[in-house]
This record gives C-alpha cells, structure tokens and sequence, in this order.
C-alpha cells in the first residue's frame, strides 16, 4: 500500500515535469492494416539494417515490435466517441509487452538484399532532394541539459552539414550588412527577422505585419514585435531559438564490414552530400516556454520558423513535423493553423508528413487523476491543488499595508515580513510534496525532516493585524531569521537531490525546487523578490494549464472542433512501452539502464499505469492507445474526418521508455546513459518518407 501511494504521488510529476509504440488494427488505424503491417516491418527492418551499419550490437527484435493478433478488432460502426475510445482502452487492457514479443515476426533478415536496396534508392532520392524534419520537445525540457535527438547536434554532425555551415553563414552575413543600420523602417524590419519573442501572449500569428503574399508591409507596422519589460517578454537572437544540423550519406553507409558491395556500390558512397536536414526548436533554458499553452507555442514555431526559411532566402520543400510528448499537440496545432494560413505562410504547404512521437495525442490518463476527474481523494489531485493555493498566496513587497507601493522604495527591513512569509510557503510547500520521498543515501534526510517540523512549529502562521484600511500584514518576531532558517532547509532539500540515489522520487518537490534555486535565482531574494514571486506564479499558473490541456477531456474538445490538412500529407505515430522490471526482457535488454535514475523514475510511474489502471502497455507517461490516430475515433468526434480521413500509420511499437526514446539522459549520470537508438531511428524515418 505504502509503495501504491508513492506511485500515486508520480501522477503529477510524471507529466509536470516532463516532459509509443505501433500496433496495427484494422478496424481502428487510419490506414488499411495489411499496407500498415508491411511499412512497419520494413521500418523495423530498415532499423536493424542501419544498426548493423554503424557497427551496434543491438538486437532489433527487443527494440522494436508489432501487435499481437488478438488486439486486432472489427468495425465499430455507430458507436459514440466515448464509447469508442473505451471500446480502444478494453482492448489494450491486461495486455503485456510480452504479447508483442511472443507476435513479433523476428527481424533477422534485415541484411537482405532488398533491404539494402530499399535504402540505397532512398538515398538517391534524398540526394536530389533531402528532407527537413522540424523538432519539437516534450514538456519541461528546457530544465534538463539533454533535448530530443540531442546526439545529431553535436560538433561530429554539424561541423559535416552543409545545412548548419549555411545557416552559420547566412546570418552573420546579415548580422554584419545590418550593423549600426537602423535608420529606416526597412532595415529596423531586418533587424527584427534575426530576433523573436519568447511568451508572446498578447499577439496572435493573425495580427503580425506581414502581408498576405508574405512580404513586409511597412503600413502595417511593428505591434507583433514591440519590445516589453513586462516579465514573459524577451526579443531574443533567432539562433538562440533554433538549432539546425544534418544528417549525410556517409551516416547511412558507414559498416565494420565494408566486404558488401550493395552497400557502398552504385554512387552512393558520396558519403558528404547532405540527406535529411534537422531543426531543433529551442526552448532556451528556463524560459518556460516548455510549458507554455502550446498553441501560443505553435505559432511562435510557424513565425520563428518563417525567419529561418527567410534568413536562409530558400524554403525546403519536404518538411516534416516531428513532435515528442507536449511537442506532439504543438505540431498538430501548427498544423492546424497551417490549414488556415497557407496562403500567407506558403512554406507550410511543403509540408509532406507528421510524427507523433509517444505524443499525446488523445490526452493521458495522468492528467485526468491530477485534476480530481477520477478521484478528489488521490494524491496527484491534493498535490495540484497545494501547488495551486500556494501561488496564489504568494505576497509581492508592498501589496500590505500599502496597496500600489513602487518596489524600489520598499526600505530593507520593511521587505523582511513579506519575503519570510513566502519562503515559509515554500518549505512548507517542499515538506508536503516530499512526503513520498526516500532519501535512500542521504543521511541527513533525518535531520532534514525534523528541522522542516521545527520550522513549522517556530514560525506558526502569521498574526494579522490592521493597519490603514489592510486587515492583512505577516508579522515574525524575528524574519530575517525565519529567512535564514529557510534557505537553510531548502539549501539541505537540493544538496540532497544533487547527492540522490533513491528507490522513490518525487518530482513535484524535484521541480519546484529546481526552478526556484536554479532557473528563478532564489537564492537573491532579497534583491529580486517580486520578479521570482512572479516567475513562481506563472510556473505554477502554467502548469495548471498544461495539466488541463493534455488531459483527455480537453484533447477530445480539440479533435472535434479542429480540421487538420488530410491531401498529399501522411501523419505517423511511434509509440512506446516499457517492460516490467522484473521480466527477463528489462533484464537482459543492453538499452534499459536499469540501475540510472531515469529507469527508476520511470519504473514507478509504469507500474502506476499498469497496475492502477491495466494499462501494462505504455511507456511510463502515455499510455498506448491514447497516443495513435483513431479513423473511427475522429469521425466520430468530428464530421470533417468521415470525408476527409488522415493518411495516416502506426509506424512502431519501441521497447523504451517515455524519455529514453526521445533522449539519452534526462536525470541519468552519464555512465547510465540509454543506449535506445535514436539516431537510426530517425535515419530510418527519413528512409521511409521518400519510400
């Protein structure tokens, strides 16, 4: 029961902080299951094939899986969209990984002769036209030092793409032809095509100032790109927002065992001619953009990735959308906006296909707990609702007595009662989320739990008293020392978290005390009090949203009323489970590294969706059949569908987890690195675009 309710406390963080598989049934997936089935285990294949390639000794048929035949269900002709995603869920319900194993076809033949023709003729076409595949991160990634596909942006990859080396080139170009000409209206607009803003909540992508036909409008302008001092307002440099790399013929040729001739034959060895062009969106470091409403964030992406295309002065023309957990809701809304604004945005209309990577694409189970949809008594829900009473009592200096009182003449000592009252919120805030954390390596956790109980009792709260006409003012007999107290625990919190080896972690804890010490500087509270209160507030405002956006209700809204483009674009999912620990597959599997901490985390939160709710296939945060494109589902909630179906395969069922298969290490030390291999996978997507 104890470990049952350590699970429970997860439900919250395991999609507060962050931030897929295929299975194919006829009657559910968009497309036909017999071509579906055929593209999937070629994609597997093409895997396996690459692996082989670059010299890896891991084995496709643990990475990689198709469904078992007995999820495979008929037609659900007239039933209502409810019933219909329950109808998904029974099916899915109770069964393990093992099923997929025990009905995966092996995949030992991937160096077949036509395997490796399947891959050199795409390569041809890749060479005389490569794609461009956009990226787009999960929630809460901008607090780790890893993002998605992290591995093709390092100097080994960019310092090889012609398509970095451009980007490089292009900018300081113009960088350097625009310095000290901001006389006219014409080059102050060029200055601003090599900036954007971050947490642009006021403007929409409708208001900006360029024309329909695309080109500046000087009538128009400059609203959209005003500089603020408002907090969520910064004009930042574009390439401090996006981060561009590629992948070139020698990635896809390279093998120990360069005997066969069909790999390196037929002029395909022009091993620096660049393939697959890579755009990573950047969510700069505490920015909390992450998490963001994602709708706000799709069109930052479509105005941001307008400047891209513009600096570059040249628009690909096979664009494809990748989105990873929350990513996968922002490239369906880009997408959605795309519809409506082709005209104006016209490289929107090269964009030839989708990824839904372990996204979210029906909401999550975990959201619906955390917003008391399922039970008002779960942790999860106590948890949010704690979070949420506790930024809105959060007290800038000067609110009491005096209402309006300008920061800069709040004297030293009268800034004391206000900053002890919130620090005080917030190790109460940190006792309360830490309940379900076990300090297995720290000694200390004893010392720090009694002195939280100490700090509680001394500073009981707060006597009110009345002074012109503000019945509310915090008074400590000594707050200077209340405030020394409290760093001092909350100091203890992070040494422990840095020092942590622990069989339960809490991440709500994790997460607030991340962003206050790390990213809101709490440790100047002093000196910045109101700006980190503020930060706070939009933290945990933010969170509530996002929660509320992912959470299946809200997803479902979304599907009926929103159309998506359907001609001459094919969208893919990816979907992913974990196994349970104990099994010999999570025993043996080289790629789960199962004593780093991301497992471990993870473990927890699987076992969750496993076993409080029978959902045994999913990946940690998502569970699998919530993240597939459902025909009868879409019709059903949207009459748009019934004639304009998505073109659309479940590409394949990833033995990894919820982080793993986006990213090599999220909490992990770097010994326990996730060795899933992400840089063949997305090879192999770029192979089987251009299939």
């Amino acid at each position: 029961m104890k470990n049952f309710k350590r699970c429970i406390c997860l439900s919250l963080s395991c999609f507060v902080f962050f931030s897929s598989q295929s299975i194919f049934f006829k009657a559910y997936a968009e497309s036909g299951s017999e071509n579906v089935n055929a593209i999937a285990n070629d994609f597997r294949l093409i895997v396996g094939n690459l692996l082989h390639r670059s010299g890896s000794n891991l084995n496709i048929n643990k990475i990689m899986y198709l469904p078992p035949s007995e999820l495979l269900q008929p037609q659900l002709n007239g039933i209502n969209s409810t019933d219909i995603l329950e109808a998904i869920a029974e099916n899915f319900s109770e069964k393990r990984p093992t099923d997929l194993l025990s009905n995966t076809v092996s995949a030992n033949n991937f160096l077949n002769k036509s395997i490796d023709e399947k891959i050199n003729s795409s390569l041809f076409k890749l060479k005389k036209n490569p794609v461009t595949i956009i990226l787009m991160d999960g929630m809460f990634t901008e607090f780790t030092k890893n993002h998605m596909f992290n591995e093709i942006f390092t100097n080994q990859y960019k310092n090889r793409s012609s398509f970095h080396k451009q980007w490089i080139k292009k900018i300081n170009n113009k960088r350097a032809n625009l310095k000290g000409r901001d006389d006219d209206l014409k080059h102050r607009h060029q200055q601003k095509q090599l900036k954007d803003l971050l947490w642009d909540k006021h403007k929409s992508i409708l208001e900006t100032e360029i024309s329909e036909d695309g080109e500046y409008d000087p009538e128009e302008g400059y609203s959209a790109y005003v500089e603020s001092t408002e907090i969520g307002y910064t004009n930042s440099p574009i390439e401090e927002l996006v981060e561009i790399s590629g992948l070139t013929v020698g990635d896809f040729i390279t093998k120990k065992d360069t005997s066969n001739a069909s790999i390196t034959s037929n002029g395909i060895d022009d091993s620096d001619q660049e393939v697959a062009r890579v755009i990573f969106m950047k969510s700069p470091m505490y920015s909390l953009e992450s998490i963001e409403d994602y709708s706000l964030t799709s069109e930052a992406y479509i105005r941001r990735l307008s400047k891209v295309f513009s600096i570059l002065d040249e628009t690909p023309n096979n664009i494809y959308l990748l989105g990873y957990s929350r990513g996968s809701l922002v490239g369906l809304e880009m997408l959605r906006t795309a519809k409506k604004l082709s005209n104006k945005y016209q490289w929107t209309q090269n964009i030839k296909g989708y990824v839904s990577l372990s996204g979210v694409i029906y909401g999550t189970d975990y959201a619906d707990e955390v917003l008391c949809e399922k039970n008002q008594s779960a942790e999860g829900c106590k948890q949010l609702t704690a979070i949420m009473d506790f930024a809105e009592n959060l007290t800038y200096l000067g609110q009491y007595p005096n209402e309006g009182i300008v920061y800069g003449s709040v004297k030293f000592f009268q800034r004391l009662p206000t900053i002890a009252y919130n620090l005080r919120a917030v190790v109460l805030l940190l006792k309360d989320l830490l309940k379900a954390t076990d300090f297995d390596n720290l000694k200390s956790f004893s010392l720090l739990n009694k002195k939280m109980e100490n700090f509680e009792n001394k500073y009981k709260y707060n006597y009110k008293y009345n002074h012109k006409g503000s019945d509310q003012k915090w008074f400590f007999p000594n707050p200077k020392r209340a405030i020394e107290d409290a760093m001092e625990i909350i100091e203890l919190i992070r040494e422990g978290f840095a020092t942590l080896r622990a069989t339960d972690f809490n991440w709500n804890a994790f997460f607030i005390l991340n962003v206050g010490l790390e990213g809101l500087h709490l440790q100047n509270v002093y000196s910045e009090h109101d700006l980190i209160i503020k930060k706070l507030r939009i933290v945990c405002e933010n969170i509530y949203r996002l929660v509320t956006q992912i959470s299946t209700k809200k997803r479902l809204e979304w599907w009926s009323s929103s159309e998506l483009p359907t001609k001459d674009i094919h969208y893919y999912s990816i979907t992913a489970t974990m196994f349970e620990r104990d099994s010999s597959t999570a025993n043996e599997s080289n790629y789960y590294q199962s004593e780093g901490l991301d497992f471990l985390i993870q473990n927890y939160s699987y076992n969750l969706l496993a076993r409080h709710y029978n959902f045994y296939l999913n990946d940690s945060k998502v569970v699998m059949h919530k993240s597939v494109f459902w025909k009868d589902l879409n019709s059903s909630l949207n009459p748009y569908y019934i004639t304009n179906p998505l073109n659309a395969t479940w590409l394949t069922v990833a033995g990894v987890d919820h982080w793993g298969i986006a990213c090599g290490a999220t909490v992990n030390r770097i010994e326990h690195k996730n060795k899933f291999p992400r840089l063949e996978m997305i090879k192999a997507l770029a192979i089987t675009f251009v299939q």
